[in-house]
């Protein structure tokens, strides 16, 4: 990643591996992870497997913790940089907005770290499906 943009930060990053999932046809399928989170951005590794139609401008994540699925917190976030390799899709994710509470809970996910995944809509396809 360019060394400017990670001196442009305004919050701390926090390394996590969080699988992302998408649910298509009534399956969840892992399609990556999240590498690192902060309160105003998130970066996501998608696979190689995954083919996203019409990349999105904005994505809309659901944070689940596994122990307790009920216990979800909805973030969203605009692409602000997207990088392809030969196996992978990195995406940096600009946050919305996030309130007082909506801080708490996110820092109380960040310090859990473990038990947590990510579900992510997308309109998306696996290429081996």
């Amino acid at each position: 990643m360019d060394e400017s943009f990670d001196n442009k930060r305004k919050h701390p990053r926090h390394e996590v591996d969080w699988s992302v999932f998408m649910i298509q046809s009534n399956k969840k399928i892992k399609i990556g992870h999240i590498a690192d989170i902060s309160f105003s951005g998130i970066k996501i590794i998608l696979e190689e497997s995954v083919f996203i139609k019409n990349e999105p401008e904005r994505y809309d994540l659901t944070l689940l913790r596994t122990d307790s699925p009920e216990d979800r917190m909805h973030l969203a976030g605009r692409i602000v940089w997207s990088v392809k390799s030969e196996d992978s899709l990195i995406i940096g994710l600009e946050l919305a907005f996030l309130d007082k509470d909506s801080r708490m809970k996110l820092e109380k996910y960040i310090e859990k770290k473990e038990g947590l995944s990510v579900q992510i809509k997308l309109e998306s396809m696996q290429k081996d499906l």
